[in-house]
């Protein structure tokens, strides 16, 4: 705040602030995306709630036949419909219980999607069992009890078959890579599974109970009563409106007649044939901005970033563990970009990358920390860089004013490069040096994480760089792409110098040089202040 307070006074003593100047803040912090979909979560709970009292409206208006006007009451099944669709939200929340017992954490798309994909599955099976329930009054059997377990036999081979494939489709997508799809796919497999045992068992159950009601002449939601009814239970029943549409109109048209058949066949085989050609077009990924809610403030930094920002995320080429000997010369070789280096080394590689930024994704080359080691080593004149106390000999930052300190005894070799046993000793003054007016090539601010010493050795580094402006999906995977392929050749060239054979593989420790990526910028808080005049 005290330095925006600065700001705000050096523009006004510049001139160019006044009073009617408007500015726009962009803001994000490492939290913003999970608050934003924690309250689209929360205000999706009416939405689940509001669908699931419709469905049971729909299911128990639906499921009785009524008879007659003085039986209506008697007919309904308002009961059986709220159990079915209880039993669909139970079996939801069986399977939430079940997987955090497990430890399997859920994401929010489960609490989003998997209620209503469990409803339309489960009021499917109960429509299924309480209609041909409804249709067998028309044979005659000893009791309900009878006639309720000629249904199922009937009918639960088709429901079985049903929940056996949607359950192993279900757990044939928990085998994909993908964490989100995969505890998905589990949880949506458990729920899918326990709804079938809840419906052919407590379900029929209950069905099982509302039929003798409705055997007794007892209504709906007062069972206890027991009313007079002249009309008989089981009759012959007049078919309904849809039954009568597809028995008389439907059924004729599509399957009595050969070339309406062969249109049918035709047309489908052409929307098939044109969704195939087009299917290439379709953009691979989902863009951000979908993901947050239309009043989000994360939007606006969204268009932020991609209005404003000069730059895209980070990207890092990491050499691997022992992949190189830092101490020798043709090694460094293989990686610096200062004199004497190679012309295919890592460094080179990736600048004539950027040359064409648009299949590289690249905007600017990485940091080195080995070039700036070398310039911080070789600096010379009245205050070196690198300086000792030889009383204490301990090392003297370049900002400190210790009159005893010394410059560093290299003897430089190629180059004037350190020598190798002189290379790591130095390197790790190197890394706690701040840089400053005097040394501005201290490594201490870029480089403090980026190398790796043990056993007084470098076992790994990373050199990082910036992709360019990555607005979509299709960007992000593009850079991917594109890091993995420069990588691939800069560990073929390292490997063909070395005398060892390169092979495709699928496994890191087989590539020296190996990209990482921050594909999202929200790791960090970024502040975005545009000024308009």
């Amino acid at each position: 705040m005290k330095d925006f307070t600065e700001t705000q006074q050096q523009l006004r003593e510049q001139n160019r602030w006044n009073e009617t100047a408007n500015f726009t803040v962009y803001y994000s912090a490492e939290r913003s995306i999970q608050d934003e979909l924690n309250r689209q979560s929360e205000s999706d709970i009416l939405t689940i709630a509001i669908s699931y009292t419709i469905m049971l409206l729909y299911v128990t208006l639906t499921l009785g036949h009524i008879r007659s006007c003085r039986t209506w009451l008697i007919d309904l099944k308002i009961s059986v419909g709220f159990v079915g669709v209880l039993f669909v939200l139970l079996s939801v929340m069986s399977s939430i219980g079940f997987y955090s017992y497990c430890g399997i954490a859920g994401t929010l798309i489960i609490f989003e999607v998997i209620p209503f994909l469990v409803l339309a599955v489960g009021v499917d099976n109960i429509f299924i069992i309480v209609q041909h329930f409804e249709h067998t009054k028309q044979e005659n059997f000893p009791s309900s009890d009878i006639r309720l377990a000629t249904t199922i036999s009937r009918v639960g081979p088709s429901i079985l078959l049903t929940a056996t494939s949607e359950s192993v489709a279900f757990l044939l997508g928990a085998l994909t890579p993908m964490p989100a799809v995969q505890i998905f796919s589990l949880y949506a497999f458990m729920a899918v599974f326990i709804d079938f045992l809840l419906q052919i068992t407590c379900f029929v159950s209950v069905l099982a109970l509302d039929a003798r009601r409705q055997e007794s002449n007892r209504p709906d939601l007062c069972c206890c009563c027991q009313m007079i009814s002249s009309e008989p239970i089981v009759k012959k029943q007049s078919k309904s409106i849809l039954q009568k549409t597809f028995t008389k109109v439907f059924t004729p048209i599509v399957l009595g007649n050969a070339i309406v058949r062969a249109c049918i066949f035709a047309a489908f085989l052409a929307v098939t044939c044109l969704s195939a050609s087009v299917i290439h077009r379709i953009p691979v990924g989902l863009d951000q901005k979908l993901s947050m809610p239309k009043d989000s403030y994360v939007l606006d930094y969204f268009y932020g970033l991609e209005t404003y920002l000069n730059v895209g995320p980070p990207v890092y080429f990491i050499v691997n563990q022992d992949a190189l000997d830092y101490t020798n010369d043709d090694d460094q070789n293989l990686i610096c970009g200062t004199a004497g280096c190679s012309g295919t080394s890592l460094i080179e590689q990736v600048v004539e990358k950027i040359r064409d930024p648009k299949h590289s994704y690249l905007a600017q080359p990485p940091s080195s920390w080995l070039d700036d080691y070398f310039d911080w080593s070789q600096s010379v004149g009245t205050l070196p860089c690198c300086r000792i106390d030889p009383v204490n000999n301990t090392f003297c930052p370049s900002t400190s004013n210790n009159t005893n300190c010394i410059a560093c005894n290299m003897t430089g070799g190629t180059y004037d490069r350190p020598l190798p046993h002189e290379f790591t000793r130095y390197l790790q003054y190197f890394l706690i040096d701040n840089p400053g007016d005097k040394c501005p090539k201290g490594g201490h601010a870029a480089y403090k994480d980026a190398v790796e010493i043990r056993n007084n050795q470098v076992k790994s580094s990373y050199f990082m760089g910036f992709h360019s402006i990555l607005r979509v999906s299709a960007d992000y995977i593009g850079a991917m792409k594109s890091a993995n392929e420069i990588a691939k050749n800069i560990s073929k060239t390292i490997l063909e110098a070395k005398g060892k054979p390169y092979k495709e593989s699928s496994e890191i420790k087989d590539y020296p040089v190996f990209p990482y990526r921050y594909y999202s910028q929200l790791k960090y808080s970024y502040f975005f202040l545009i000024f308009s005049f």
